[in-house]
């Protein structure tokens, strides 16, 4: 920013013909000026990237949830599978024996 402000103070300096102190002022009106408008834009941005971040937390949170469920679902379909097995083997075990 401090070049810019010498080409500023230059500038009004020889093209515009003020005091010293005018031409100082100018270029530090308008510094001033762009980091202003340079906060501004930083919290808009960051409000915005917060906003994201907090809905894509919320998809991710879901989306984990989602998968404990299918994990618990294979689980017990996977024991009632197996429990199945074992009385399905049991039951032929007995009904060879007898």
């Amino acid at each position: 920013m401090a070049t810019l402000n010498l080409k500023l103070y230059d500038i009004a300096r020889l093209k515009l013909n003020p005091t010293e102190a005018d031409a100082k002022d100018f270029a530090l009106a308008i510094d001033e000026e762009v980091q202003n408008h340079i906060n501004l834009i930083t919290k808009d941005y960051n409000s915005k990237f917060r906003e994201d971040m907090l809905k894509l937390e919320m998809n991710l949170k879901s989306e984990i949830k989602d998968s404990k469920l299918d994990v618990y679902k294979a689980i017990f379909i996977t024991g009632v599978v197996q429990l199945l097995a074992i009385l399905g083997g049991v039951l032929a075990i007995v009904k060879f024996m007898g």
